[in-house]
Order: C-alpha cells, then structure tokens, then sequence
C-alpha cells in the first residue's frame, strides 16, 4: 500500500487540484440553487476535461416533499440580499465596525459574505424594521412578537432552537455561535441545518430568516440591548420553490460490472469540505484510467450530501447497491491542510469491506511516512455519507475524515488555509486505496489475516478491562466481524482458494475461547429480559432519518437521530430478523460500549413507534389488552367508585395494543361509570424558577395544546375528550372526567400555589382519593409537595409564569410557594430507598403493587400518605433534600 501512496504521489497534479477547487468552491459559495446548478455542471465539466468516461448528470427532485431511502428531500431556495442594519442611535457609542453609507451598522450581509443569510430564510414583504431581543429575554417571556433574536454564542440555532423562538412569534435569529470564535473573532459560521428539522428546510418548514455575523458583533450588540432597545431593519429577497439538483456520476468500465465508488458531495460553500473531495475524486479517476482497465469498474459520484446521495442511489440505482458495488471511499474533507489529522473510519458489520484492512496497512505505514498530515484508525459507524453502509444499501465504505478543529464550517474554510503539498498527499492516499478496491491482490490476504489476528488480541484486551454482557460471545462476534471482512476479500477474488488460510484464522480465535466465561452479566435484568421476547425485523431501505412514513409531522424523537450512535448498529442488526435484546447486546459489542437499561428501555420504546409506522415487521411481541390492566388494576386494588390521582408512562410497562386509548379506557373500566380520573397534566411556561429561564420547552401555558405537556401522552389525550376538564393553573393543571372532576379540578385559581390544599390533589384527597402510578417511578409522586406546602418549608421559592387568555392575550402570574430546585427523592425508582420513604414506609405507609408487563402499577391512599408524611416533614423538613454537599440547592437550605 505504501508503493502505491508513493507511486501515486509522484503523479498527482497539484495544480490541477488547487486551480479547480478553487474554481468550483466559488461557484459553490452564494450556497443558492442557482449556484448548485453552476457546480453541478461545471463538475461535469472538470470531468469531461479530465478525460474521465461516461459522465452523466442526473435530476434530483429539490421539492421539500419527495423521499428517498427515507431522506425528505429539500426545498429549492435562492436569495441575492440578506441584510441586518443596526440603527446606532440606540446603541453603544464608538462603533468600532464599518458602516454603511448612513453610518449604521451592518451585523450581517449577504451580498459582502454568502454565510451571512442563513439557508432556506424567507421574510414575507422582502425588508421588516424590528427590534433585536436576546435569548435571555426571549426564554424569561419577552414579547417576542416580531423580533429577531439574538441568540446566546454557545447556542447552535438547529431543530427545537428554532421551533420555539417561532413558536413564540419571533421572525427568526441571529447567531455569533462560531466554531473558535474566542480565537477568532471576526470569523462567521456557516450555520448548515439551521433548520426545525432534517439538515435541510422542506416544504412543511416555517418562514424564517436567520442571520450569522462574528463573535465580536454578538458581544456588542448584546452590551447595546442591555443599555437600551435596540433595532434593525431587516432585508432579504430569499424564496423557497419547488426545484431540482442534480447528481453527478461518471464510469471508468473495469474487466468487472461490479463497481467501486470514489464519492464526494457537491453543494457546501467550504473549499476544504467538499469542494476539495469532488476534484480529489476525479484526480483519482484520472491516474487509476492512466494504470490501464482496472479489474473492478470504478464509479466517481458527486450529490448533495446524504440527500442527493440517498436519492442517486434510490433513484438511479435501484436502492439496493449489495450487488452491485464491492466498496467505497468516502472523499469528504480529505487532507488538503498541512499537520491536518485524518480519522479513519472503517465499514461496520453491516456491510463487510475488506478495504478496512488495506486502509489499516496504509495508515500504519504512514507512520514512518514524511507527510504532511497525520492519520489513524477509528472505529466503524453509520453516520454522515457512511451511513450507506446499513445492510440494506450495502455501500461498504470506509472514510478518511480531516478533523477540520477551529476552522470547521466557518468563514476561514478558504482556499488561504489550504496546502497544496498536503492536498497533492491526501489525494495519494485516497487514490491508493481506490486502485487497491478495484484491482485486489491476492498477495494481500497475509497482510490481512495478520491485521484481523492484531484486532483478535485487541478484543480480548477490551474485554478485559471493560467488561460487560458475555465474554466468550463478545469474543465469538468480534471475531466474526473480521472473518465478514476476510471474506468480503475472498468474494473480491473469486478465482483464488483462501480456504486454507480462513481455517488458520478460525483456528487462532478459537485458540482463546476456553478463557472465555459464557455467562451474560447483564441478562437477568427486566428490560433486557422483556426485549428478548420481542422479535423484529427492519424491512425498509436505508435508516430511518427524516420519518417519511409518519406524515409531515415528526412525533418522536430517533436516538442519535437514526445515524449516530448505538442505536444506528441496532437498526443495522435489525435487517436479519432478530430479538432486540440480542440486537442491542451486538450493537454494544460492535461500538465497545455498554448503554444502560433506560436506554434500552428508549430503545424499545422508538423500535415500538417505528414499527407501528411501517418501519419494521413485527415477529414476535407481547403486547398488552385492555383486559390486561383491567384485571391489574383489580389485583392492585383499584375499586369501582375510585378517584384516581395518576401519574403515568406507559410505555415503562411495554407495548399497549391502541396505545394510550387503551390505557385511559382501562382505568375508565375500572373504576366504573361513578369513578373519576384526575391525571397530572403539568407544562413549563417559567419566565422564572429559581433563576430566569434558559429552557428552549419554554412555552407559555396554553389550554388548547395538549402537546405541552410534559407528562405524558396519557393526558394529553384525555385533554382532547369532549367530557375531560382541565383546571386553570398556569404551571400544575390537572385534567380528568368523571362525577368529580368539576369539583376537583375547577377551585383552584391560575396563580394559586400549584401544590396548596385547595388544589385537585388537596380537594381530592377530601373525597377519598389514591395516588395511581401507571408505568411511573413513585419519585414523580407530586402529592408529596402538597406536605411541602402545608407544612412550609423553607425551600418553597418564588415563581413566575406566562400563560395565554381565551380572549388570546397574556397573563402573568407570580407564584410565593413553588418548587424550585432539587429533592432527594427527585431519583426514579431508587426513591423508595431515600430518606422520606425510609421513614414512611416503616411508619405505615402502604404502596400496593401489581406487575404489568415490563413495568409496575403503584396504588397510595392520600389520606394516609398525608397524615404519615406531614408529620415526617414537620419534624424535619431536611429529610426530603439531598446530603451531596455538591448540590448547590439543597445544601443551602441543609442548615435549619
């Protein structure tokens, strides 16, 4: 491998990869669809010169609505203005920045720097005088109807950032967040995924328009808001549309139809990512065509990153590249800035590639290499452009990354920082691993069958000093994973018999399983046990990402979004059909790395959602009926005529066959048509709790929807039933039906103190109420602040909160005992084990319990929970704080 490096390096033209990158990334840099169009064409251009085959350019839908491989694709956008001028008589004196021709300051302006208007923004009229807010100002309930917010510079405005400050009627942001910005501070970011969601705006995004400028603008205009009201007007001709983009591909034939892929993505105003990767890529094309046909077809592709990519190989390929393509390598943001650092990523399990060897043999050579860069290996992983490597695409791809530091996605990605020696380099290596793919050496099996032995005793010294799950399988899988990779070469040269050697290697890893113990550690947990009943199949084509299938509307949340993390080597495990205990436990094994049993009580939770929205064939699951919890509520003690106080989650006792409908025409079942149910029905609308507010759930409390609440589905939807009542407080309402609701729910003011006895739970208890917990930890047993209020303690705190009118205006209310700060039994289920209930419970207080599938139903009786536990606090308030002296709430009220 490194006579290839050398080899290659001596052919590289340095010229050419520096004359056209810069060419290209200028065309790249407005960041329009206009400019795409420019790039697109013009790469094929760079190819067609280069004297590459077969270049073809493909359309792409760019319509915000289409999906491929479960990637929406975005919408078209072009701007040619976008500008934010600061009117300087209201703000600091001595303007240390330029102006315009009025003297004004300009924060931000498209047309002197393309990273200035953020992507995708949009401002109805064209041009809006406004007045800039701060984050601060924004989350402690400012009016923000109208304005532009100035955001915190640790703030990144992606996803729920920028879902709330729309929400709350701003018009969109401006950001200083930029990668370095105390080293650099006259840089701009350029702010990808500034988004609601995805990476990029669709069709059912909001209007917005947001606005990058320096750290040193940021500080300054924030010292101005201080001082007094500060405005701007605000221009910008951006319009969303209905497009297209387009792909790039072009083909060097091989002796083979099977292809290898050199891929760069097109469209990032960054030189060095990835307007570099696309003329890297086609270098490469040129020099291995110069080495004659080679054995396997080699395939440059140029798309936008992950969309274009999903939708090229959807699109034109027909999704499925298992046999059709033998390997890649991914060329974004290759070396091209001297004593840069590669991070050299390998194909996962998944999609077994036997260039994971080859890459290996290269970066250690490298070592004794004069180079300009450095490099070393890094685990495999689904993400990014690498996220094809998921079973069912079965691009098996490995990666090169440049770890850009300080520089990444900011204003100083130009052509200033990049080398041309180093850049000529980088082009080396990738092109030697691409001619290595595409003509396999048998003589190579040695090298490979040494490096899988090195990683045999990597393994075993990994489970060594991180023990989890089974030794002797974690062992048997690890191995494994290197024999798919040895095979993958065996398959790359079918005329050779390896067989000989593929025993050599089994031999070898079996030589160490008899040290090896059997036995799962982990096993005999509840959730681990309640996820090998349930069998799963993923049946759709690549990961799941943007959520297609479930409408416009994304209603969950996918862990590390689908690509990052365990969880993308759960679904991977996923494609063969398998129990979700197993497939966590090779996740776990593949990433080095145990995940506890909430996260895989999460993971079965979203596995549940994806499956009811058609992602994944259900083989096997226990799922519970309402007959299920009707008789557990019995066996609990749940009686006809009950008034249930209930905290719920569900999804803690497992899969409810209708969901929470289920659940509420269960506990409606049992206690009968003279029942009622009261279920916590809490938001967050704090302007101030204990401090001023830095909560971006911030919302103010609103009646009319249900999805603030915070506690649960269960009461969300029993909210929406045209016989359910909710009581007006601001902060702790309640919600419920029945022949006691009215009662319950309906004394309590909107700025009474959300735990007094004239709230549901004290009134409530007056008519002989239980505490219910359905699936919930008895720590989030509110009643229990009810004694904190009745009793008086100390830690009570003052509260404000904003809330909306029927009339549609606001209200503010000031709370004198809220709850504010920590508690000690503020700790899931280990609260029974703190010092209330160690108390309370030997003093008589009774918790009855009922097994429902994976999790546990809980029955109190208030009033004895009341006149137990009253008389706990009022001898010693201190018994429901911590002991950390490191929690700076309660020790401070430790001391009577």
């Amino acid at each position: 491998m490194i006579n290839l490096y050398r080899d290659f390096l001596k052919k590289i033209d340095g010229d050419f990869l520096m004359k056209e990158t810069e060419n290209l990334w200028k065309k790249e840099f407005p960041q329009t669809y206009k400019a795409y169009h420019e790039a697109a064409f013009y790469t094929r251009e760079i190819a067609e010169k280069a004297g590459i085959p077969n270049v073809q350019i493909f359309e792409l839908p760019a319509d915000g609505k289409t999906a491929f491989l479960d990637e929406r694709m975005p919408v078209a956008w072009d701007a040619t203005k976008g500008k934010l001028t600061i009117q300087l008589k209201a703000v600091v004196p001595n303007n240390p920045f330029g102006n315009d021709a009025e003297g004004r300051l300009v924060a931000a302006d498209y047309e002197k720097h393309p990273f200035s208007l953020v992507k995708g923004s949009v401002l109805p009229g064209g041009s809006k005088k406004v007045r800039i807010i701060t984050e601060t100002q924004l989350l402690s309930g400012f009016d923000a109807e109208g304005t532009l917010v100035l955001l915190d510079k640790t703030t990144r405005p992606y996803g729920n950032v920028i879902t709330t400050l729309l929400d709350l009627g701003a018009i969109g942001f401006l950001s200083d967040n930029v990668t370095g910005g105390t080293d650099y501070p006259d840089s701009i970011a350029w702010l990808n995924a500034a988004t609601e969601s995805d990476w990029h705006v669709t069709a059912t995004h909001r209007p917005f328009v947001g606005f990058s400028t320096t750290p040193r603008i940021g500080d300054y205009l924030r010292d101005a808001i201080k001082r007094s009201a500060v405005m701007a007007d605000v221009e910008c001709d951006g319009v969303r549309y209905s497009g297209v983009h387009h792909a790039v591909t072009a083909l060097i034939p091989g002796k083979s139809k099977k292809e290898v892929w050199a891929y760069a993505h097109l469209y990032e105003p960054l030189a060095d990512d990835d307007s570099c990767g696309v003329v890297a890529a086609i270098e490469t094309a040129k020099q291995i065509m110069a080495k004659g046909t080679p054995e396997y077809s080699v395939r440059i592709v140029f798309a936008m990153e992950l969309y274009g990519f999903a939708a090229f190989i959807d699109k034109v390929m027909g999704g499925d590249l298992r046999e059709k393509v033998i390997g890649g390598l991914n060329y974004d943001g290759l070396a091209s800035i001297r004593n840069v650092k590669l991070k050299c990523y390998t194909s996962p399990k998944g999609s077994p590639c036997f260039t994971n060897f080859l890459m290996e043999e290269l970066v250690n050579s490298m070592q004794n290499e004069k180079a300009s860069f450095s490099c070393r290996m890094f685990p495999s992983a689904y993400f990014d452009d690498i996220a094809f490597n998921c079973p069912s695409v079965g691009l098996s791809a490995v990666w090169a990354l440049c770890d850009h530091g300080l520089n990444h996605h900011t204003s100083r990605q130009g052509m200033e920082i990049f080398d041309k020696e180093t850049f000529a380099e980088g082009t080396a290596f990738n092109t030697a691993l691409v001619y290595a793919m595409a003509n396999p050496d048998k003589t190579k099996m040695a090298s490979c069958i040494a490096i899988a032995k090195e990683h045999v005793k990597k393994h075993l010294a990994d489970i060594k000093e991180n023990p989890f799950g089974s030794d002797l399988d974690r062992f048997r899988f690890l191995c494994d994973i290197e024999r798919t990779h040895l095979k993958a070469f065996c398959d790359a040269l079918p005329s050779c018999d390896f067989s000989a050697e593929m025993k050599e290697y089994d031999a070898y890893c079996s030589s160490f399983e008899a040290a090896l113990s059997p036995e799962d550690r982990g096993a005999h947990s509840p959730i681990r046990q309640a996820a090998e009943k349930i069998i799963m199949q993923y049946i759709h084509t690549g990961f799941p990402h943007s959520l297609t299938k479930t409408g416009d509307t994304v209603p969950f949340d996918i862990p590390g979004g689908g690509i990052y993390g365990h969880f993308s080597n759960v679904i991977a495990n996923l494609h063969t059909e398998m129990s979700v205990a197993e497939a966590v436990r090779k996740a776990e094994y593949e990433r080095k790395q145990a995940v506890s049993d909430g996260e895989v009580k999460k993971y079965i939770n979203t596995l549940n959602r994806l499956a009811d929205y058609g992602y994944l064939k259900i083989i096997a699951r226990p799922e519970l009926s309402k007959e299920d919890i009707v008789k557990a509520l019995a066996d609990l003690g749940v009686k006809k005529g009950d008034i249930l106080l209930v905290h719920a989650s569900a999804s803690n006792c497992g899969y409810i066959k209708g969901g929470a409908d289920t659940a509420i025409a269960a506990m409606e079942e049992a206690v009968g048509k003279d029942g009622t149910l009261l279920f916590a029905a809490f938001t967050r609308p704090y302007m101030y709790l204990g401090g001023p507010c830095r909560e971006w759930l911030f919302r103010p409390y609103d009646p009319n929807v249900p999805g603030q609440i915070w506690t649960g589905n269960i009461p969300a939807k029993v909210t929406k039933r045209k016989d359910a009542l909710r009581s007006r407080h601001a902060t702790h309402s309640w919600t419920g039906f029945g022949p006691l609701a009215e009662k319950c729910l309906m004394e309590q003011a909107a700025d009474d103190n959300p735990a007094a006895m004239n709230s549901p739970m004290g009134i409530a208890m007056g008519y002989g109420a239980k505490i219910l917990h359905f699936g919930s930890a008895i720590a989030s047993t509110t009643f229990l602040h009810l004694l904190e209020d009745v009793c008086n303690v100390p830690f009570l705190g003052n509260a404000v909160a904003k809330a909306k009118k029927e009339d549609g205006t606001y209200a503010v209310y000031a709370y004198d005992k809220h709850l504010p700060g920590h508690r000690d039994f503020y700790c899931g289920a280990e609260a029974e084990k703190k010092k209330f209930y160690t108390k309370a419970i030997p003093a008589g207080l009774q918790i009855h319990r009922q097994k429902l599938g994976t999790g546990e139903l809980l029955l109190m009786d208030c009033q004895q929970y009341y006149e137990i536990g009253k008389k706990i606090v009022e001898e010693d308030y201190r018994v429901l704080l911590c002991d950390d002296p490191s929690c700076a709430f309660c020790s401070k009220f430790m001391k009577k």
